[in-house]
């Protein structure tokens, strides 16, 4: 599902490239940053409402 919403223009997904093999080969997903991240703990992704049209968070999605 996330992988859908991602493909979608939803946001950006974490997920571990082992379960998105075929969509990373076909391009419909792209690695954002090749920097592997591990932990145990959820993460979340914040901004705040009023910097939701700014150019930087327009050129992450």
């Amino acid at each position: 599902m996330l992988a859908q919403a991602a493909m979608h223009d939803m946001g950006v997904a974490l997920i571990p490239p082992f379960l998105i093999q075929r969509e990373l080969s076909e391009n419909r997903l792209v690695v954002a940053n090749p920097h592997a991240l591990s932990s145990l703990k959820a993460y979340h992704l914040m901004i705040p409402e009023r910097k939701v049209e700014s150019a930087s968070l327009k050129a992450f999605r």
